[in-house]
């Protein structure tokens, strides 16, 4: 799939505001993006309910973090280290 990195971080917007489709979460989180830093990104959120099972809710903290560097380049590592 090929999308720009506004429209991923609109993605993730809806999905913490609760809006969207059904599956709309489910296609952005199932379906490669063409953009390998996006696609990182994507995986990243996939696997957050992985990564906080016993508090769904922690994980949507990562996420926002993400769509918060919406204006300056997404970096997955930083993400993930917590830094």
């Amino acid at each position: 799939m090929k999308v720009t990195k506004e429209q991923v971080v609109l993605e993730i917007d809806k999905f913490l505001a609760g809006e969207g489709g059904g599956y709309d979460w489910d296609d952005f989180c199932s379906i490669r993006i063409e953009d390998l830093e996006l696609n990182n990104v994507r995986i990243l959120c996939a696997d957050l309910p992985i990564a906080y099972p016993r508090c769904p809710a922690a994980s949507t903290v990562p996420m926002k973090d993400l769509t918060s560097c919406s204006r300056s380049p997404i970096n997955c590592a930083e993400i993930r280290a917590g830094t």
